[in-house]
């Protein structure tokens, strides 16, 4: 299952997530999560419609090395519980080069706010960026 959604978050919400922290690693579980983060979840739950793993987490992300072909279930299956991820950019795309969004079958044309959703199963790359590329993440 793979999911694209444009102004999936508003502008306001856009603004709050960004400043939690453009390069936090820190996860944020879902079972404890409030705010924006949460009201953020609650919009792709009904879409993915299935209660969330004890070990849920969001996290804003920004690394510049991309992250390879993989899978949600982690390297080695270090996350098996996973069963969907999403990415929800809040950088604008004038604001970096790279970060490109893969799947096998080609690129995604991810735009500001919009969500990028898929089963845990689903192949897919980030390529490395130079400049601000800053995502919010979910893992459940």
């Amino acid at each position: 299952m793979k999911t694209y959604i444009e102004d999936f978050i508003s502008e306001e919400e856009r603004a709050e997530v960004f400043s939690i922290g453009e390069s936090s690693r820190n996860k944020i579980y879902i079972s404890e999560c409030t705010g924006v983060v949460r009201s953020i979840f609650e919009r792709i739950n009904e879409i993915s419609k299935i209660d969330p793993h004890e070990r849920g987490y969001a996290r804003v992300e920004h690394l510049t090395r991309g992250h390879g072909w993989h899978k949600d279930t982690g390297t080695d299956n270090a996350m098996s519980w996973c069963s969907f991820g999403c990415s929800i950019l809040l950088s604008d795309p004038k604001d970096f080069e790279g970060g490109d969004f893969h799947y096998r079958e080609g690129k995604v044309d991810q735009k500001t706010k919009s969500l990028v959703m898929h089963s845990s199963d689903v192949e897919h790359l980030v390529t490395k960026h130079s400049g601000k590329r800053v995502v919010l993440l979910y893992f459940f």
